[in-house]
């Protein structure tokens, strides 16, 4: 084989092997509570990159809150546009953030990751381990990116596990523990970014699914 030839077949390996890698990223990312949808711009996604691989490993985790902590602005506007039903819900919530007070946000962040989940496609975000918006996910046809971009908001990740296994764990971004009043170590920045980045992630998702399922609907 040449060496043009040889080039040729490494780059299309590379090329299948990009989406598997790219979701296995992101599931990896959500597992430690940080979810990443198509929310922002290339530039700002490879300014984040760029920032967090000149990063020690220990320190990441803070550059990460750095960052969304500059994006707060953006996300908070953005929800507020699109539901405008629940502006002041997310006035008062972002507030909180901003002000630290995280106990009080990052509760409110997560019941309307719910909400809006129930505004949009009519089915609640956590039932049954995300059962219904698979089945909602699994009936469009949602393009590459998309669907891989997706896998987070629907497998079984940090966010949703079980009381065995979040009981080993502290300050993690856990829906039930924190609703159901399990955990009482969630009220710091961390987390509070987590829940912040999540519920944009969560609205970019569902949205992308509405509009797909829309689309499907006016084809039939």
């Amino acid at each position: 084989m040449d060496t043009f030839a040889a080039y040729l077949k490494a780059f299309g390996q590379l090329v299948e092997a990009l989406p598997k890698l790219l979701q296995q990223s992101l599931l990896d990312l959500g597992q430690q509570g940080w979810y990443f949808g198509g929310n922002f711009t290339v530039g700002q996604s490879q300014q984040l990159i760029k920032r967090v691989n000149s990063t020690p490993k220990e320190q990441r985790d803070g550059v990460l809150c750095d960052w969304v902590d500059e994006q707060l602005g953006t996300i908070e506007h953005r929800l507020s546009e699109e539901y405008q039903n629940r502006a002041l819900i997310f006035e008062q919530a972002f507030w909180a953030h901003r002000n630290q007070k995280y106990a009080l946000s990052v509760p409110a962040l997560l019941a309307q990751a719910d909400g809006i989940c129930k505004q949009r496609l009519g089915v609640l975000l956590f039932d049954g381990s995300f059962a219904a918006i698979k089945r909602i996910a699994k009936r469009q046809a949602l393009n590459g990116g998309t669907a891989i971009m997706l896998a987070p908001l629907i497998e079984k990740l940090a966010i949703v596990e079980s009381e065995n296994l979040r009981l080993a764990k502290r300050q993690q971004l856990n829906r039930h523990a924190i609703l159901h009043g399990e955990s009482t170590d969630y009220g710091v920045r961390e987390v509070g970014c987590k829940a912040v980045l999540y519920l944009d992630y969560v609205n970019w998702g569902i949205s992308a699914l509405a509009n797909a399922r829309s689309e499907a609907s006016r084809g039939e």
